[in-house]
């Protein structure tokens, strides 16, 4: 058994006057042609196609119906199956995709608490999501939850017990609550920013009238800012014109002796409905830094009879789900 060459010329032989390798191989291969193809080789006007032995009479007039009804053009790209890290199948070997706005490497958490922060960490151990009214009280009240770390608010629910205490005059609030950010007067001139109007933090490297520790920073999102903060690292830089932000970047605005306004999430929702809860599914999520604080506000107008109260339970997405760092 001695390899074979078959040659053709390109521009006399094949019709179109090129040759695609890959077609012409498929289709010597799934011909009538017995003896085993072995390579095909073009170099300039020559196509040559070798076999694993000769060719016999009639294999040799199939061969040569090939070329001449050979289009040369290449075969369809062939899809390559692609696996996500991380992902997860059935038991049929299916790939489960699922849409979620959790960042990826993050875990759910469900809480009814806030954070203790450092130095005595606590996830999930702090202050209730929880405000009571006694017997005859009215008035205004909120609760404020505390994280350790930016986490991403999600879904949740809230829910009041003793709702025949409770009237459509009756409602809720969620928000979240910034913080101010700290600079220190630099005498030398020498400083990393500036106060411009006196609260807005400028930054302003080895030039300026302050120090400001951007480790212990309270970013407030604007699409104008200064400075950017990561998401996940909670990092705080000088924002550098028409620089591209990274997945997690967010631009920011850094205040000191202002208190910024609240940004509501939920705002006066009527508390009347004689379910006594509020179910909240929403798709996007909002990031909060561990500066920042979730708060619950209850306004009560109706007089209850008995002791009432709201609690709220979140569903959130955070980088740590441990109860401390140990």
């Amino acid at each position: 058994m001695a390899a074979t060459k078959y040659t053709y010329s390109v521009s006399g032989d094949f019709p179109n006057q090129k040759v695609a390798p890959d077609r012409l191989t498929q289709e010597i291969q799934t011909s009538s042609i017995v003896t085993a193809l072995d390579y095909i080789n073009v170099s300039g006007d020559d196509c040559d196609i070798w076999f694993k032995d000769s060719l016999s009479a009639g294999d040799v007039t199939v061969l040569d119906g090939i070329v001449a009804a050979h289009s040369g053009e290449p075969l369809p790209a062939t899809a390559l199956p692609v696996e996500l890290e991380g992902a997860r199948f059935d038991p049929d070997g299916k790939q489960v995709i699922v849409p979620t706005p959790a960042p990826a490497g993050s875990y759910t958490w469900y809480t009814s608490k806030g954070d203790v922060l450092p130095p005595s960490l606590a996830r999930g151990e702090g202050t209730p999501a929880r405000i009571t009214f006694d017997a005859a009280e009215t008035g205004t009240k909120t609760v404020e939850l505390a994280f350790s770390e930016g986490v991403y608010v999600h879904d949740g629910e809230i829910s009041w017990r003793g709702i025949e205490d409770f009237s459509g005059e009756d409602h809720f609030s969620v928000y979240v609550k910034f913080g101010q950010t700290d600079v220190t007067p630099n005498g030398g001139g020498t400083g990393n920013c500036t106060l411009i109007d006196g609260y807005l933090i400028y930054p302003v490297a080895g030039a300026g009238d302050y120090d400001v520790d951007l480790t212990e920073a309270c970013p407030i999102p604007s699409s104008q800012g200064q400075w950017v903060v990561n998401e996940k690292t909670e990092t705080i830089t000088v924002y550098v014109n028409g620089q591209t932000l990274g997945k997690y970047d967010m631009r920011c605005v850094l205040l000191n002796n202002v208190t910024p306004q609240n940004m509501y999430l939920i705002r006066n929702v009527s508390m009347g409905s004689p379910r006594g809860i509020f179910e909240i599914d929403a798709y996007l999520v909002e990031w909060m830094s561990r500066h920042w604080k979730l708060g619950m506000e209850v306004s009560k107008v109706m007089s209850p009879v008995s002791a009432v109260e709201m609690n709220g339970v979140i569903m959130l997405f955070r980088w740590k789900a441990t109860t401390d760092d140990s």
